[in-house]
């Protein structure tokens, strides 16, 4: 989905559901073996339509180019994972949850369950 096409989905949800919270924020995916913080972002919206509460989350974060497995053949050593990153590629997720409000407790929707 391209940035502008997002946009005018966040754009239509405000303009329908007056109750829409539309929020931006940075994370961390992970920190690596020299002290490096990976960093993704997180885009969110959350409104009440007919059906219940509804949330779209778009994640925004670098690609993964690679794994390394960092180990030592002494017994009993730990072994790592360690996962190279994309300095340029990135990579995009769009994830649709809905609000269970008898667990409180967020459900994701898939094309198995997108029935609302």
């Amino acid at each position: 989905m391209n940035p502008e096409h997002w946009e005018d989905i966040i754009g239509k949800i405000k303009d329908k559901f007056n109750d829409a919270v539309h929020v931006k924020e940075d994370f961390v995916i992970e920190e690596n073996n020299m002290g490096e913080k990976i960093m993704g972002e997180m885009e969110r919206i959350e409104f009440t339509s007919p059906v219940g509460k509804i949330r779209l989350e778009k994640i925004k974060k670098p690609a993964i180019l690679g794994k390394r497995l960092l180990y030592s053949n002494r017994i009993g050593s730990e072994t790592k994972v360690d996962r190279v990153y994309s300095n340029e590629d990135m990579v995009e997720h769009i994830n649709i949850y809905r609000l269970n409000e008898t667990e409180n407790e967020w459900i994701k929707l898939d094309e198995h369950n997108l029935s609302l």
